[in-house]
């Protein structure tokens, strides 16, 4: 219990702002460190999400799933982002991501070379 109050201690508050609009930010963490500190992992963090979630939407029309039981959607999430790390893994090919899926399907010599990668 005195470990979470510790935790709640130590807060920060951070602002944004442009010409049009201020932003506060607040984050309650245990870790001391400045605002800039924040501000530059939240964002990294964020970028790095965006980045995966258009790779799959792009690669996947992971938007368009409609699968309804969410066990199955999140079985199908886990096998989308694995196809995902093994077609960025492979090498021979400067394709996109979905031109990859595509040619997987149409060459099973293709799908054999990124099954067999050893780069994954």
């Amino acid at each position: 219990m005195e470990r979470n109050k510790e935790y709640y201690q130590n807060h920060l508050r951070t602002h944004n702002w442009d010409s049009r609009t201020t932003q506060n930010r607040y984050y309650i963490s245990s870790l001391q460190a400045d605002a800039a500190y924040f501000n530059k992992a939240i964002r990294t963090h964020w970028g790095i999400e965006n980045q995966l979630h258009w790779q799959l939407d792009v690669g996947f029309a992971e938007d368009y799933n409609t699968t309804r039981n969410s066990q199955a959607a999140q079985n199908l999430a886990v096998v989308r982002k694995i196809a995902l790390n093994i077609l960025k893994a492979d090498k021979t090919s400067k394709a996109s991501i979905k031109a990859k899926r595509k040619m997987a399907g149409w060459n099973h010599k293709f799908l054999l070379t990124l099954i067999a990668n050893k780069n994954f």
